[in-house]
């Protein structure tokens, strides 16, 4: 009916959207970069609303638009936004530095008519912290005992970041070089713990040790979109018995000087034989 039709073209025309940074998907952002929020409204419109949702409830943060002496804002903006009135269908307020804290923060703008309470044009910032540290949890020191043809649990975590990483492990082929170290493909998985409103990145890896590996080092690497950074490395110190061509007679010798005090010195030794029987 006519009616309905008038008003579907009204909502229609008194519609407004929000951007960032230029485009509609423009809210993820690096940490304390800016981030410019323009209200783009579809009719000419004297002022619009600058607001945030907070568990679903809305808190208006300013009213920007024109008044007698020209573009005013009310009530006053908080010290990290300023805000400007581009023309009557287009109003801008700029986060001058996006913290970490605000990931998640929601944001929305209304023209004087608009429901606050209507989410659909809500815009959910997310904040690209990227990780400063990666480091080994454990094993804890520079070498680890491992019995041969057992299982070692290693376990990496990243700083808390914005998003996950990738979590890779090597091992060290014994060059001063990290580029030529062997990847290790198998035995590993990624898991997350959250920090806040951010991500700690975990990496673990269950590794069976073989008797080659002995002095050989385990590492981790991670990245979630910047620079690599690398974990310590712990060597192997793998524990193994004797194998059947090992089979023989041994000899240990110990030998000692003694020096006593006004008397003249002295050399002991003693030997001793024993045969190894390896089953």
């Amino acid at each position: 009916n006519i009616y309905n039709v008038t008003l579907l073209n009204y909502f229609t025309v008194r519609s407004q959207t929000l951007s960032g940074n230029g485009t509609s998907g423009g809210f993820t952002v690096n940490e304390n970069a800016s981030l410019e929020l323009t209200c783009s409204t579809s009719f000419d419109d004297n002022n619009v609303v600058f607001a945030v949702r907070h568990l679903r409830f809305p808190m208006v943060i300013t009213t920007v638009g024109y008044g007698l002496s020209g573009c005013v804002t009310e009530p006053i903006p908080p010290p990290y936004l300023s805000c400007s009135c581009v023309s009557r269908r287009e109003y801008v307020c700029v986060i001058g530095a996006v913290t970490r804290a605000r990931n998640g923060e929601v944001w929305f703008c209304v023209v004087p008519e608009g429901n606050l309470n209507d989410d659909f044009w809500d815009k959910t910032i997310v904040v690209t912290v990227g990780i400063i540290s990666v480091y080994m949890v454990s094993p804890a020191g520079n070498t680890v005992s491992v019995i041969e043809n057992t299982a070692r649990q290693f376990r990496c975590e990243t700083s808390a970041a914005n998003p996950q990483a990738i979590v890779e492990w090597y091992k060290d082929n014994g060059t001063p070089y990290m580029t030529d170290d062997t990847e290790i493909t198998t035995g590993k998985e990624t898991d997350t713990s959250a920090s806040g409103t951010l991500i700690v990145t975990i990496g673990k890896l269950t590794l069976t040790v073989q008797r080659n590996d002995h002095g050989v080092g385990v590492w981790c690497r991670a990245t979630n979109g910047g620079a690599w950074l690398y974990s310590s490395s712990v060597a192997l110190d793998v524990q193994f018995g004797p194998k059947k061509s090992d089979d023989g007679m041994y000899t240990c010798t110990a030998t000692n000087q003694m020096t006593p005090t006004g008397s003249p010195g002295q050399t002991g030794n003693h030997s001793g034989t024993m045969h190894l029987n390896v089953q």
